[in-house]
């Protein structure tokens, strides 16, 4: 009897119902990354070959821009990215996996503040 009341009280006050439903849709959200790779010139084509690859494994990342700007021998190749929180692995896996290329001589990502992805 004494288990029916707190049950009883826990059905009618969930103090916690409304913020389940805010963390679903921040879930749900995608946030805008940058990925930043340099590599050298005569490998751009390979490295991108890679990233299409990398995204392609059933990965749900969307890239919105990619571009590659020339820095004498080397290509800088930056990729802006959305994806949600539990998608951010892919993200992970493709830095990591560029990070293991001879070619690549630096990557890194970070996340963009909304306000200037916007």
């Amino acid at each position: 009897m004494h288990l029916e009341k707190w049950e009883k009280f826990f059905r009618n006050h969930r103090p916690f119902g409304s913020l389940s439903v805010n963390l679903q849709a921040a879930e749900e959200e995608r946030l805008p990354y940058r990925v930043v790779a340099l590599c050298r010139s005569a490998n751009v084509n390979h490295i991108e070959q890679l990233i299409r690859h990398q995204i392609g494994q059933g990965s749900a990342i969307h890239i919105y821009q990619g571009v590659l700007v020339g820095e004498g021998n080397l290509m800088r190749i930056t990729l802006e990215i959305r994806c949600t929180i539990q998608e951010r692995a892919g993200v992970v896996r493709l830095v990591t996996r560029l990070g293991l290329e001879k070619s690549v001589r630096s990557v890194r990502w970070e996340s963009i503040p909304k306000k200037l992805a916007a």
